[in-house]
């Protein structure tokens, strides 16, 4: 069995929640990552993928 810890990411790339797409999409790509965390007042309000993007 696989536990979680062995395979997640220890740094969180977030992204708040007022942030346009566009720099969400720099985010992702400049990152090289398909996901980012979406916090307002640092707090998870969900989870953007890049296939949610236009």
């Amino acid at each position: 069995m696989i536990k979680v810890s062995e395979i997640m990411s220890l740094l969180l790339i977030t992204i708040e929640s007022g942030e346009s797409l566009e720099t969400s999409k720099n985010l992702l790509r400049e990152k090289s990552i398909h996901h980012l965390t979406v916090t307002r007042n640092n707090e998870v309000v969900g989870i953007l993928s890049i296939k949610d993007l236009p």
